[in-house]
């Protein structure tokens, strides 16, 4: 096999063509193993976020750990670069000790400095954000390590508008009535970012494990359907749950999304019904009304007092007309440029556990 412009006979010395030509001359100064460790990293990166490979795979085929991948994922989608990739790491180049009240200081203020300053070029927020700490310029790391802090809230912040970063499942009564004059109650999975409704179920009762399961068979129908479109972060952050008052069987359904290997942080909000419906799609959509104060106990609140009841079928088509009104708002106006076109895994994954608890 023929050297490479370093002298070693290089395995993957071809330059990738997903990377940008102005770092053709760093890929030609690498030693082979770092062009392995590249190539591999680049490989699995982009077989992930097209959604062709799962998570562990591409862990496997990356030599990362799952933080690590997710760090350098993110830098990647960011930059698109070679220095990105982080393949560099091991030559023996020497590290900066940093002073962490320095850096507390410099994080303390960076995410209002990224929020007040949208738009603004990455060189500009490391100098606003150096203005905003007051730390004494003597004491401040090196220009990588501070344009890494901006970088990485830029990611958070950006992250937090997309689709799967955080779901909120909620259960509220509504203005529909039963055949026992008790309102129905809907459930319902909502993507934090987007306001997206993923997912709805109507029920009689408050049981999470099987309101939140139907609910999320739909979530995994409708992604794959009507909000094939939605393009995804790379994983789930956070969870928040509405429960009811049962205390243990709240604590159960927490426990199987944990045991089950879901990695996010999972929170219970105890009856707090309705309120992050209200919050992120409105108190009203469409022929649909939350009533909250009604969930636990008390008669349906119908419009014009109309108790006409409502059977489970025809309560469930007026709540998933209702999400389909707002979704087709929502989707109007989402950024679908950016992301990986499968959900995260971890979402995938909870999803799952739910649906599986569901009658």
């Amino acid at each position: 096999m023929a050297a490479d412009e370093t002298g070693q006979a290089g395995a993957s010395s071809d330059f990738p063509a997903s990377l940008p030509e102005s770092d053709r001359l760093q890929w030609a100064g690498m030693t082979a193993s770092q062009r392995i460790r590249a190539a591999d990293r680049l490989a699995a990166i982009e077989a992930w976020q097209s959604g062709t490979i799962p998570l562990d795979a591409a862990l496997e085929a990356s030599g990362l750990s799952r933080t690590r991948f997710y760090t350098v994922a993110a830098e990647f989608r960011a930059a698109g670069t070679l220095a990105s990739l982080g393949a560099f790491a091991g030559a023996g180049a020497s590290r900066q000790k940093l002073n962490p009240e320095v850096v507390n200081a410099l994080q303390a203020v960076v995410a209002d400095v990224v929020a007040m300053n949208r738009g603004a070029s990455t060189s500009q927020l490391v100098r606003l954000m150096v203005e905003a700490s007051g730390v004494d310029e003597k004491l401040l790391p090196g220009s990588t390590k501070l344009r890494a802090i901006v970088e990485a809230e830029q990611r958070r912040a950006d992250a937090t508008g997309q689709a799967g970063n955080a779901l909120k499942l909620d259960v509220t009564a509504v203005n529909l009535p039963r055949e026992d004059g008790r309102p129905h109650l809907m459930f319902a999975i909502v993507d934090d970012g987007t306001r997206l409704v993923l997912g709805v179920a109507v029920g009689s009762s408050l049981d999470e494990a099987d309101g939140y399961g139907r609910a999320a068979g739909d979530a995994m129908a409708r992604i794959s359907g009507a909000l094939a479109g939605v393009r995804w972060v790379d994983r789930l952050l956070r969870m928040e749950i509405t429960v009811g008052g049962d205390q243990g069987r709240a604590a159960a359904l927490r426990s199987r999304l944990i045991e089950g290997g879901v990695r996010a942080n999972v929170q219970l909000a105890p009856v707090r019904y309705g309120r992050y419906w209200r919050k992120l799609v409105g108190a009203r959509v469409g022929r649909v009304e939350i009533t909250p104060g009604r969930t636990e106990e008390g008669q349906a609140v119908p419009d014009n007092g109309d108790m006409t009841p409502w059977t489970d079928e025809a309560a469930l088509a007026a709540v998933t007309l209702a999400v389909e009104q707002h979704n087709t708002e929502i989707l109007a106006e989402l950024d679908t440029s950016h992301g990986r076109p499968v959900m995260p895994d971890d979402m995938e994954r909870a999803l799952h556990i739910l649906a599986a608890s569901g009658r």
